[in-house]
Order: structure tokens, then sequence, then C-alpha cells
């Protein structure tokens, strides 16, 4: 990621945590990320599993 899509993903992250849309639950694999309640993303940390919901979020599947 470059640096304007970093501060991207901290501006989303921030304002889902604010209004309580993202969610963290321990999983087998480390951490499951949800978003409004439908499963987005797994990570070993919760770091990553941001990341990823992100990305899912976001990106077109042909990027």
């Amino acid at each position: 990621m470059n640096t304007d899509e970093q501060t991207h993903v901290q501006i989303w992250f921030a304002q889902l945590m604010g209004a309580r849309r993202l969610n963290f639950q321990r999983a087998a694999e480390g951490w499951l990320i949800t978003l409004d309640g439908f499963p987005m993303s797994y990570g070993e940390t919760q770091e990553i599993a941001t990341g990823w919901a992100y990305v899912m979020s976001h990106k077109s599947a042909y990027e």
C-alpha cells in the first residue's frame, strides 16, 4: 500500500469503529473481522484482518 492508501485505511477504520460497524472475533486462524455482522476477512493479527477487510471492500477483483 502506498501512503495515500494507508491514510485512507486509517480514516476508514476509525469511522467504522466509531460507528461500531466493525467487530473482531477470535477464530482458530487468529482474528475474524465483521462489517455490519457479515464476515469480511481473517488474519493472524487484528491489523492484518483489518487490511484484508479494507482490500475486500475497496478493490476490484481485477486490480
